[in-house]
């Protein structure tokens, strides 16, 4: 599955969950969120050299657009391809012999790879924080449990893939696959996004044009959610 299907599919099912769960969010944590998914979205790509957090090409005409898109995207990229994804390879390499390889869809394609590239990277960051003086350090949590989320979208967008995910590598070769060919012309990925976006779209209106309560919304929306997932897997061919 291309950057930009992995980035906007992660993105609109995040964003999605969140908007009904705002109010009850510290308005601080929105930032860290956003850019946790947003990065967890294209973060288990930093195993291939042309991956789109390392090379983005995001769309945006802004200033600040394209600033995030040339210089933060391709700075968690690095990081996480030179101080997450290869140092633990070879400690894993060290351990499973020839199992483990640098392939792409490795480790970082894995429940393992996401989990540490998560807890890595936000100790990367802290320590970042703490050299230029520990400001924001209380923003971590949302900002290491926003790329977890968005690290486990990715991958089960790539199971939708002919190639598909080994969920528990490098334990298990087992794969979970579907009938998507990343790079071909394939109607799914596309319709799956409008799909999200009038769904949730209309959930996220119903409080202003149909009365409904709003304590319904949260709730509704992760239904909707868990169904359109549920339908975009069945219709991807999802099989293990």
């Amino acid at each position: 599955m291309k950057g930009v299907h992995h980035l906007l599919l992660t993105s609109a099912t995040g964003g999605l969950a969140l908007v009904p769960l705002s109010p009850l969010i510290p308005s601080g944590w929105l930032p860290p969120l956003a850019l946790g998914l947003i990065i967890g979205s294209l973060a288990p790509d930093a195993d291939a050299a042309d991956a789109a957090i390392l090379h983005p090409g995001l769309p945006g005409r802004g200033t600040r657009a394209r600033g995030f898109s040339r210089w933060i995207l391709p700075f968690f990229g690095y990081l996480i391809r030179y101080l997450v994804y290869y140092p633990v390879w070879a400690v894993l390499r060290l351990l499973f012999g020839r199992r483990c390889s640098l392939a792409h869809r490795g480790l970082l394609h894995s429940l393992l790879g996401a989990a540490l590239t998560a807890l890595l990277t936000s100790a990367y960051v802290a320590l970042l924080l703490l050299f230029t003086g520990g400001a924001a350090c209380d923003l971590l949590l949302p900002f290491g449990s926003a790329l977890l989320a968005g690290s486990l979208l990715h991958l089960v967008e790539d199971s939708s893939t002919v190639t598909g995910i080994r969920w528990a590598y490098p334990w298990s070769e087992r794969t979970v696959h579907g009938s998507i060919r990343t790079g071909a012309w394939d109607l799914r990925p596309t319709a799956f996004i409008v799909l999200l976006a009038a769904g949730g779209g209309m959930i996220l209106a119903c409080p202003l044009y149909a009365g409904w309560v709003t304590p319904y919304q949260a709730p509704a929306m992760l239904l909707f959610l868990l169904l359109a997932w549920g339908i975009f897997l069945l219709v991807s061919g999802v099989r293990g």
